[in-house]
């Protein structure tokens, strides 16, 4: 029998739909790790030095110029409206501005006049050495203000003391001195008084040899062993000699006439001397004519 082959044909039918699945969840994905720092690049090198701009103009100097004093130092005159710095301005001594109006100096802050009550300030005192001779001694110090000095004893310099260094000459007697004093005044009659250290002023010394004028010299020849001298002095003190002395005893001379008598032996004799001394040890040296001694005769 033969094959037989069927072929069927009909039309297709959709089935029906299937019901919705269930939502998928939300769900962030995992951050990812941070990646490895990179490495530091290297410094840049330096850049050069710009050049220097040059110097601006200097700018004009305004106003008046205004100074610093002190109320010891401020000066006595200037121009009306002048302006100062004054360290010392206000009554308890602390610093202020003040101006110049008609002779006075006034604090700008309330108008008031500001008055010097500060005494002179005295400094480096140079006191004469005592004991001394010098009878004009000098003593010197640093004032800072002016004014003028009077002093207990009697001076030969000027009055007058200025701001800065000073010195005084004095005119003084022989004789020991105390409490003695110096006072510097400021012109506005402050003042700052010293006491001098006691001191001496002696005589002066002698420095002046003995004037010795010879009446008689040993005679030129002659048998006799103790010869005598005879001189002058103005001044009491001792006799010494290259020749042994026999009188006075001890060799003392007196003002006028003095005779000395030698103890010698028989022979020639030259070059000997005689030295008057004063009180002083000023020296007055005489030589002797040669002489000579001879032997008694039989």
């Amino acid at each position: 029998m033969g094959e037989i082959n069927f072929v069927i044909t009909g039309e297709a039918v959709a089935g029906p739909t299937g019901p919705a699945g269930p939502a998928g969840a939300d769900s962030t994905g995992a951050t990812g790790a941070t990646g490895a720092t990179g490495a530091t690049g290297a410094t840049g090198a330096t850049g050069a030095t710009g050049a220097t701009g040059a110097t601006g103009a200097t700018g004009a100097t305004g106003g008046n110029v205004i100074y610093t004093y002190t109320k010891a130092n401020l000066p006595e005159t200037s121009t009306d409206g002048s302006q100062a710095f004054i360290t010392d301005g206000t009554t308890t001594d602390d610093p202020c501005m003040g101006y110049f109006y008609l002779g006075e100096w006034y604090r700008t802050f309330d108008n008031s006049v500001i008055e010097d009550e500060t005494a002179p300030f005295i400094t480096n005192i140079g006191f004469f050495p005592t004991p001394s001779d010098n009878t004009t001694p000098t003593i010197s110090f640093d004032c800072n203000e002016v004014g003028y000095i009077e002093s207990s004893l009697s001076f030969t310099s000027t009055t007058t003391i200025t701001n800065g260094n000073n010195i005084i000459t004095f005119n003084i007697p022989i004789g020991l001195y105390a409490n003695q004093t110096i006072t510097i005044n400021d012109i506005q009659g402050n003042y700052t008084t010293i006491v001098i250290p006691d001191f001496h002023i002696t005589t002066p010394p002698d420095l002046i040899p003995p004037v010795i004028t010879v009446l008689n010299y040993i005679p030129t020849t002659g048998i006799n062993t103790q010869p005598t001298m005879t001189f002058h002095s103005n001044e009491v003190g001792t006799i010494a000699s290259s020749l042994a002395i026999l009188s006075p005893s001890p060799p003392n001379i007196i003002v006028g006439s003095n005779t000395i008598t030698f103890d010698l032996s028989v022979g020639p004799y030259s070059g000997e001397a005689i030295t008057i001394y004063d009180t002083n040890n000023n020296h007055t040296t005489i030589t002797l004519p040669a002489f000579g001694i001879t032997a008694e005769p039989y």
